[in-house]
């Protein structure tokens, strides 16, 4: 089923959570009803999410901040394989630093490719990561 938020177009694929952020900017406004909405369709199953931020151009700190400590968040994501454009794009190293300070409870890792991050999160969608 596709959603659509201020930010954001959701689908879930084979067990995948697929999230592309459709805006140049992603703000806590949008972070938060984002994370409102995929909550609620995960009916409490924690799954392999892929979020595509290859057209983002900034996301905000308190964005960021909000999803890694947010408890709706951590009780749907499995994992979480994040989609960039370019190893120069400064939303990786924005992104990089936070995780270093703030480790969410579920695997997080960077990818340049579509296919794999889609292999990697292949192996959380039968693993039982969440208690």
């Amino acid at each position: 089923m596709l959603k659509v938020t201020k930010n954001t177009i959701i689908e879930e694929k084979d067990g995948i959570v697929f999230v592309k952020v459709k805006d140049e900017d992603f703000d806590l406004e949008g972070m938060a009803q984002h994370l409102k909405v995929c909550y609620k369709d995960s009916q409490g199953i924690a799954k392999p999410v892929l979020m595509d931020l290859s057209d983002l151009d900034y996301i905000s700190t308190s964005a960021t901040n909000y999803a890694l400590e947010s408890e709706e968040c951590n009780k749907m994501t499995k994992a979480l394989a994040m989609l960039i454009n370019s190893p120069t794009m400064k939303i990786q190293l924005i992104l990089t630093a936070i995780l270093k300070f703030k480790k969410p409870p579920y695997p997080v890792k960077i990818f340049f490719s579509y296919k794999k991050a889609i292999d990697w999160l292949n192996q959380f969608k039968n693993e039982d990561l969440k208690k």
